[in-house]
Formats: structure tokens, C-alpha cells, sequence
């Protein structure tokens, strides 16, 4: 893929209806400290095509987990990485995209939230399962060029309705609803800092050490150790073109405080009663959620302030983001479960058995989502992209910290092994069970970090079990493995002019420098 293919790519598999409904919401409900998980990414594309995507290549890897066996050996890390990665799609990506994406289109055609949903997924999942990774890609490119025409008319349209940003500023801190609570003077409130990226690291709502921890080493997971976005990077043509790409979606990424933020606080005040509603009866009859309605913030625009031609063109907006998040989560999820757990439970499947099973895992997956639905319209106070945030931020630091010290630390092995005592040979050490939970210097893979556990043949019924769950091997099984990526191809991927290489550099160098400038002005 070339440089405006994996760029467009990455941009919409990341921005999806979450954030066009998320983001803006959170902006609607406490101002613009979330924007700078959006401006970091400059940071993070850069580390991934310049520091991660050279060692994911030269592995020979197709996806992250199988990296992780090569670097540790055995199967563990990369059994458990696949299933954390599934579970992350599911209650981070999935749940969250069709949510978002059902919402808006109750608003705007008044349908059932779940026939919504239905139909959505149906649609995407035809093209998605009929033509895999390349027709993700085109069509991730076509939908990126509606996103940005669509999200740049309506910021456009809402600030001339406002205007301008000084007047945002004014009527935003005025934007009280008429019916609050008597909890606090407070309620209903705009925050006074909420035009500012950094914060009180002790009494305010989003404290700035947290913020810049976790969007570096927390988002680190999702731009350079993510099988969803690393896949798009490590379909360009070369290393070249991967690197334009991902400086290409960087850029992009600096557009959100423009196109999604500010017209999430325009929405709010212009309509307070309903975006800043307290009262849960008063939400409840606005948007069917007590906890708040600052998710309907962007409909609420679309729906109030486009005419009606473009108001159909913000339409094919929301469902172009919906839909490009939705095929990168079914392809890269499809890919991680036939390629890491599927051949290990069958191990001569034929390519027809992994594409027939990656396709009903998708339907299953789906089913899940919806299911989780309700968890994600009420967690968070009602707002989206903080609960984002905070999931990722519990599970995807360990594993971005995990990979980042797998590649900068020769010495690091997989320490987990004293864990699996129950499936050890020895008969006598397994009837002291406790002692084995200790984990000693002598129980660890301080010689090689290579070493795969073996089992006996009269193991237990429940012994195979566990032996399957971490990933451990019998003694007479053979893996068949994906073929792994030739060294010609490698070589080629990652060979780079030097004319290439000082104009990528450059580059580099100055998207990081508009990253500072803007977190410096708005900080």
C-alpha cells in the first residue's frame, strides 16, 4: 500500500464514531483536556515507524502475539496477548463504535438504537468478510476524505453560528441548564479550567501527570503494539512508505481539537438544557440516559445546524467512521483468532477451515458487543471517550510496557513461568503446590528464555485443560505454524534511500514541533 493508503488507514481505523460522538461529548461536558490524547499520537506514529515497525519486520512476524513467542519462546504470552487483545476489541472498539454509531442514527432517522445496530453491522460485515485486508484499506481511504470534508464543513458552519472562537469561549461558561440539582453551587457548571490541556494534579478531573503518563506509555499499546493499527503499517510497500503513512495520520490527528472538541462545546452552548442536563428525569426524556446526554452533543449539530443536503453528507460522515472502525476491528480480530488460538486447537486446518472460522468469529464478537452495550452507555458519567480512556488505561499500559522492554532489554525473559507448576512432570512438587507459588531465581528462566515446559503422556483430563489454557504444548502435538515472511521480502521492505530517509526525518521533526506548539498555546 502506498504512503496515502496506510496514512488514510490508520486515521480512520483510529477516528470512528466514538470520537466524533466521544470526544466531542467530553468536550461538551468538561472542555478540551482529552484533545491531547489526540495530539501525543504525532508522538506515538513517529516511535512506531521509526522504532517499533524495523523490529516487528525484521521478526518476521504477522501478528504482535507471535512476536511476543519469538522474543520469549513457548506460547503463554502469546495465547494470553491474543485474548487480552479480543477482550480490549470488544469492550474498547467494538462495543463502543456500534453504540456510538447506533445513537446517532436513532437521532437522525428515529429508529430502534438495536435495528440500528443490526443493520450497521450487516453492511460492514458484507464487504469486510468478501474482500479481507486490501478492501479495508480502499475503502478506509475513500471514507477518510468524507470524514475530513464533512467534519470540516460542519466546524466551519458551527462557529459562524456562534461567532468565532471568542464568543465560544463566553456563552461555553455560561452554558447552565435551567433545571439543576441542589447538590453543589457547582452543578451544571462548565469547569473554569476547562479551556486549558493541563490541569490541577490533585483536585481536578483529569490531573496532567496522569494525562501525560497515559497518553504515552498507555496509548503506546494502541499506535505501536496493537494488532489493528501495526497491520495497516506493515502492509506498505516499504518502510518509506510506512513511514509517510503514519507521519500522514499524525497530522491528521491534530485536527480534532478543531473538528470534533470545539464543535462538542459549541453544541453546549447552544443547547444547555439538553447537552448540559443534570436532572436524570430531565435526561432521561432528552436522550434515554440518565446519567447525561453530553454524547448527543454532535448529532444534536448535525441535526440542528445542517441544511438538509448536507445534512446528509454528515450522515455518510458518522456511518464512513462507524463503518472504517468496524472493518479494521473485524479484520484484525479475525486474524488474531484463527492465526494465535485456532491452529492450536486444530492443527492441519486448511486456509478454506481459517477463513470459514474467522468469519463466524466475527459474528460472534458482534454478539458480545451488543451485549456490552448498557455497560458502556452508563459507565463514566454518560461520557464516552472518558470510559475509553480509563479501560485502556487498566489493561493496555502492562502490555505497551511489556513490549517496549521485550525490545530495549536483551535480558528480559518470560518470568511467568514458576506460575505454571501444576503442569510440571514431577509428580512429588505438584502434591506441594504452595511452595511452587514462590517464585524463586532458580524457578525462572534465568538461563534461556527459550525453554518450553513438556507434560507426560498419562497426564489428567484437567492437566491437558490448563496445559491448552497456557498455551503449552503435548508432547506429541505439532503446531502448524503460518509461513513465516521471507528474508528477501524483509530486506526489501526495509531498505530506504537516503534521500527518503532525510526528508521523512525532516518531517518528523517538524510535525513534532506543531505537536509542542499546540500543546504549549493550549496548555
Amino acid at each position: 500500500m502506498s504512503v496515502y493508503q496506510v496514512g488514510a488507514s490508520l486515521f480512520s481505523s483510529n477516528i470512528g464514531s466514538e470520537h466524533f460522538v466521544g470526544l466531542a461529548g467530553t468536550g461538551a461536558a468538561a472542555g478540551i483536556a482529552m484533545v491531547f490524547y489526540e495530539w501525543n499520537s504525532m508522538f506515538l506514529v513517529v516511535v512506531l515507524a521509526w522504532f517499533f515497525l524495523p523490529v516487528y519486520v525484521s521478526a518476521g512476524v504477522y501478528t504482535l502475539p507471535e512476536f511476543m513467542a519469538k522474543r520469549f519462546g513457548g506460547a503463554r504470552l502469546r495465547i494470553y496477548l491474543s485474548c487480552l487483545s479480543l477482550v480490549l476489541y470488544i469492550v474498547t472498539k467494538l462495543a463502543v463504535s456500534i453504540y456510538a454509531g447506533g445513537l446517532f442514527i436513532k437521532l437522525a432517522l428515529g429508529w430502534d438504537m438495536y435495528i440500528s445496530i443490526a443493520g450497521l453491522l450487516l453492511i460492514t460485515g458484507i464487504y469486510t468478510v468478501m474482500g479481507g485486508l486490501a478492501a479495508v484499506i480502499y475503502t478506509d481511504t475513500f471514507q477518510t476524505f468524507i470524514m475530513t470534508v464533512g467534519a470540516v464543513v460542519l466546524s466551519i458552519i458551527s462557529f459562524n453560528k456562534i461567532g468565532g472562537y471568542k464568543q465560544l469561549v463566553h456563552r461555553y461558561m455560561m452554558a447552565v441548564p435551567s433545571v439543576t440539582t441542589n447538590v453543589t453551587s457547582s452543578c451544571g457548571r462548565p469547569r473554569e479550567d476547562a479551556f486549558h490541556l493541563f490541569r490541577d494534579p490533585v483536585n481536578s478531573d483529569n490531573p496532567w501527570p496522569g494525562i501525560l503518563l497515559q497518553s504515552s506509555i498507555g496509548c503506546m499499546w494502541y499506535w505501536c503494539c496493537d494488532q489493528v493499527i501495526v497491520q495497516r503499517s506493515l502492509a506498505a510497500k516499504n518502510l518509506s512508505h510506512a513511514k509517510g503513512g503514519s507521519l500522514l495520520a499524525g497530522y491528521l490527528k491534530l485536527t480534532p481539537l478543531f473538528f470534533m472538541v470545539f464543535p462538542g462545546m459549541i453544541s453546549r452552548a447552544l443547547y444547555p438544557d439538553v447537552i448540559a442536563c443534570v436532572d436524570p428525569v430531565k435526561c432521561q426524556e432528552y436522550c434515554e440516559n440518565p446519567v447525561g446526554c453530553s454524547n448527543v452533543a454532535y448529532p444534536k449539530l448535525v441535526l440542528e445546524l445542517m441544511p438538509v443536503g448536507l445534512r446528509g453528507l454528515l450522515m455518510a460522515v458518522m456511518l464512513s467512521a462507524i463503518m472504517s472502525s468496524l472493518t479494521s476491528i473485524f479484520n484484525s480480530s479475525a486474524t488474531l483468532f484463527t492465526m494465535d488460538l485456532w491452529r492450536r486447537v486444530r492443527n492441519h486446518a486448511s486456509e478454506r477451515e481459517l477463513l470459514i472460522v474467522g468469519r463466524l468469529f466475527i459474528l460472534l464478537l458482534c454478539g458480545v458487543a451488543i451485549l456490552w452495550i448498557p455497560m458502556v452507555k452508563s459507565s463514566q458519567g454518560g461520557q464516552l471517550f472518558n470510559y475509553i480512556q480509563a479501560v485502556q488505561g487498566y489493561l493496555g499500559t502492562p502490555i505497551g510496557a511489556l513490549f517496549l522492554a521485550a525490545i530495549l532489554w536483551k535480558r528480559m525473559n518470560e518470568r511467568l513461568y514458576a506460575v505454571t507448576w501444576w503442569t510440571r512432570v514431577d509428580r512429588k512438587s505438584q502434591t506441594n503446590r504452595h511452595t511452587d507459588l514462590t517464585l524463586q531465581e532458580d524457578d525462572t528462566l534465568s538461563e534461556s528464555s527459550q525453554q518450553t515446559p513438556t507434560t507426560e503422556a498419562g497426564i489428567s483430563r484437567w492437566q491437558r485443560w490448563f496445559n491448552f489454557a497456557c498455551g503449552i504444548p503435548s508432547s506429541t502435538a505439532k503446531i502448524k505454524e503460518a509461513p513465516e515472511i521471507s528474508i528477501a521480502q524483509r530486506r526489501s521492505f526495509l531498505l530506504e534511500t537516503s534521500k527518503w530517509r532525510g526528508f521523512l526525518n525532516i518531517n518528523a521533526t517538524i510535525g513534532l514541533v506543531v505537536m509542542a506548539f499546540l500543546i504549549g498555546y493550549f496548555h
